[in-house]
């Protein structure tokens, strides 16, 4: 399953290689547009369109009553409740499509999260790795070590940190913390050991430009590779559960704008859903 997921974010990031090379507020753009496209038209099909047009057409009749029979508070009572009542009708309607979409629609956000909420590293940053062991290779954690690149310094560690179940009483995970500087660009692969074995290897993304989908977390477990795709998945057969690597956060630039991306994402698309509805048709 974690492949899947593997294969879908590389399909992403091949239709987003071109937008990169423009800047990160193309990237925005488009993917809100796309984003704000595909959103409406499972909307147009997946909603009961009379429906909510009908729930609609009758909030507006009760909040007229309101105006209407301002002076009758029974009036104004029965009003409010039907407003209450095609208001709740309303939102069942688009229950539905918000579930058909969550899934197309969240697999590309997290994509965009990656890209655009992190940086490569720059000479002289300094940064942690986390690695947790499998649960049958904790005894070994000891055994643990990792390999530098040219272009990776060791500022300190490793840190050998265990966590007991506090029920059972017994070692829950063992993981191994090293602070790493960077020296110099380019793609720095860490290799991590068990005794001679390769237990697993870990690519840095170190440049001055350029907004590359990272991979900060890099794990064995489905449900947090779903949240955290790699860019390549941990071999089944590796020791390794999972690796962390501390990179730095960042603001992107919307045309002289220093934000954070969703911003820009979040305005883009309120526009193009304004733009479209007519175009694609649908009542939201």
């Amino acid at each position: 399953m974690i492949a899947v997921v593997t294969y879908i974010q590389r399909a992403i990031d091949l239709a987003m290689n071109p937008l990169d090379r423009l800047g990160p507020a193309w990237g925005i753009i488009v993917s809100s547009v796309v984003v704000t496209a595909l959103g409406l038209v499972i909307y147009k099909y997946t909603s009961n369109q009379d429906g909510i047009k009908q729930a609609k057409e009758k909030i507006k009749g009760h909040f007229f009553e309101v105006w209407l029979y301002i002076d009758d508070l029974s009036l104004i009572a029965r009003a409010q409740g039907g407003i209450f009542k095609q208001g709740g009708r309303y939102l069942a309607y688009a229950l539905v499509p918000l579930l058909v979409m969550l899934a197309p629609v969240m697999l590309i956000l997290i994509n965009l999260e990656f890209r655009y909420d992190y940086r490569p590293f720059r000479p002289g940053d300094e940064f942690l790795v986390k690695v947790e062991l499998k649960g049958s290779a904790v005894a070994q954690l000891n055994n643990l070590k990792l390999t530098l690149p040219d272009g990776v310094a060791l500022a300190a560690g490793p840190v050998r940190i265990s966590f007991r179940d506090r029920r059972q009483r017994e070692l829950d995970r063992m993981e191994a913390d090293w602070r790493l500087r960077v020296e110099k660009e380019g793609t720095l692969p860490l290799r991590f050991k068990l005794g001679e074995s390769l237990a697993a290897e870990q690519p840095l993304y170190a440049e001055a430009n350029g907004r590359p989908r990272l991979d900060p977390v890099r794990s064995a477990d489905f449900a947090t590779a779903l949240w955290y795709p790699p860019l390549m998945a941990l071999p089944a057969s590796s020791p390794v559960q999972e690796i962390r690597v501390d990179y730095p956060q960042a603001d992107v630039s919307f045309f002289g704008w220093e934000t954070w991306w969703v911003w820009p994402f979040l305005l883009v698309m309120l526009v193009a859903a304004f733009l479209l509805r007519g175009l694609i048709g649908v009542e939201f």
